[in-house]
């Protein structure tokens, strides 16, 4: 266990400020300089396992005075080389939301406007991979190109075509695009409550965890 006051520069999104990272067997906690003591007698006794438990998520919600409603709780899994699974039972493809599957990727967004879709994040030059069965999305998987050494990959199932190994396909594909652009794939997963569905299709392709955190959800 670490705790670290914010003086440390620390790469995070600006939107989602970091709160505490388990990652490689340790936990850091950061927290501003003059809470360092108070960081330190809270967790003195904890482990990084015990930081994500209810108890330490309720300290971290003090030491930072933030809501449960305003604490997000990921896992953070990835793919290399080395670890992927090929799967091909189901044919995905790469979609083109603007051009030949502009009609399936629109119904799909109208259909489903809170699902990760082909238009999602327009911001971070999105590739979208799917299933189509009958005319219509069965499932998609999204690749957001970060300007990073790591791209993410994202998905969603049509609820009546879950469980038959599409987002399995669908991720698999999208893995291999980037894997063959030389990037590490990322994938992470909210764990209020743990999407074990999404946990053991990612796993099933290799994916491997790697790291777990807290963070604030901000307006």
């Amino acid at each position: 266990m670490k705790i670290i006051s914010v003086d440390h520069q620390i790469d995070v999104p600006p939107r989602w400020p970091l709160l505490a990272m388990k990652v490689y067997g340790g936990c850091v906690v950061t927290v501003e300089s003059g809470l360092v003591s108070e960081a330190k007698e809270a967790f003195q006794d904890c482990s990084a396992e015990e930081v994500f438990t209810e108890e330490g998520t309720g300290i971290i919600q003090g030491l930072f005075n933030v809501s449960a409603d305003r604490l997000a709780h990921w896992i953070h899994l990835y793919c290399d080389s080395g670890s992927f699974k090929l799967y091909r039972k189901h044919r995905a493809r790469r979609l083109t939301p603007y051009g030949s599957d502009r009609e399936i990727c629109e119904e799909w967004t109208s259909k489903y406007p809170r699902a990760v879709g082909p238009y999602s994040y327009e911001y971070a030059n999105p590739m979208s991979y799917g299933i189509v069965l009958d005319g219509k999305l069965a499932s998609v998987a999204v690749v957001w190109r970060y300007d990073l050494p790591f791209w993410e990959i994202g998905v969603e199932t049509r609820p009546d075509c879950r469980g038959s190994g599409y987002a399995k396909s669908a991720v698999s594909l999208a893995t291999e695009e980037v894997l063959a652009a030389d990037k590490l794939a990322w994938y992470y997963l909210d764990v209020n409550p743990t999407n074990e569905a999404s946990l053991k299709v990612a796993k099933s392709v290799g994916y491997i965890e790697y790291s777990e955190t807290l963070n604030q959800k901000l307006p």
